[in-house]
């Protein structure tokens, strides 16, 4: 692999996957890129997109502010996925977004973070890709785990083992749903952002992006 012209395999066209490919093209213009989904279109259904934290900064970077507000949804509902890896890459295969820290309530917002710092770091070690990686798992695995609210003992919340624990955990999903549905969500984290309660930002490096030609 050239390091002008890295040559990537990316499985998936979710929002972590496409993250990465637009800043892995700001950091290498002659990237060649290969984007594989196995879904022949595009869902009209999913998560609820919650941009929050340090993606909110690189949603501005790339313009993209404006257009997600124009385009906000309500939730209808709410599942949750539990997949946590202990390492982010073997070799050069790399995980990004859900495929290596599926995080309710920030998993979004990780993976917009997630493509950002990969293809930073990337960028920051153009002679030496096995160091890029290091340096993203070891920015992204403490920030996930700074994301975790109550930890594992969140999943197994969101995982009950009895009768009793599933009915109690619908129950709550049922109301935090009506919640969001209702706006009551925003509002509440309206106030909380007027009081001054800001999110923990991951600390990044100041990547050397080039300049935007045009």
């Amino acid at each position: 692999m050239s390091p002008s012209t890295p040559n990537v395999l990316i499985s998936g066209s979710g929002i972590a996957g496409s993250v990465f490919a637009f800043w892995l093209l700001r950091a290498y213009p002659c990237a060649q890129i290969t984007m594989v989904e196995r879904s022949p279109s595009l869902r009209l259904t999913g998560a609820s997109v919650d941009i929050r934290s340090s993606a909110v900064d690189i949603i501005q970077y790339m313009g993209l502010e404006a257009e997600i507000r124009r385009n906000c949804t309500g939730e209808k509902g709410l599942s949750f996925v539990a997949v946590r890896s202990p390492k982010l890459h073997v070799g050069r295969v790399v995980l990004l977004g859900d495929a290596g820290y599926a995080t309710p309530g920030i998993g979004t917002s990780l993976a917009i973070t997630g493509g950002y710092v990969l293809a930073g770091e990337l960028l920051r070690h153009p002679d030496d890709f096995g160091a890029a990686l290091r340096e993203y798992e070891g920015l992204m695995q403490p920030f996930v785990r700074n994301h975790d609210g109550v930890g594992e003992q969140a999943m197994q919340y969101l995982n009950p083992q009895t009768v009793r624990g599933i009915a109690v955990r619908d129950a709550y999903l049922r109301v935090m749903g009506l919640v969001m549905w209702s706006g009551v969500g925003q509002l509440i984290m309206m106030v909380v952002a007027w009081l001054g309660w800001k999110e923990k930002k991951l600390a990044m490096p100041a990547y050397p992006w080039p300049a935007v030609k045009g």
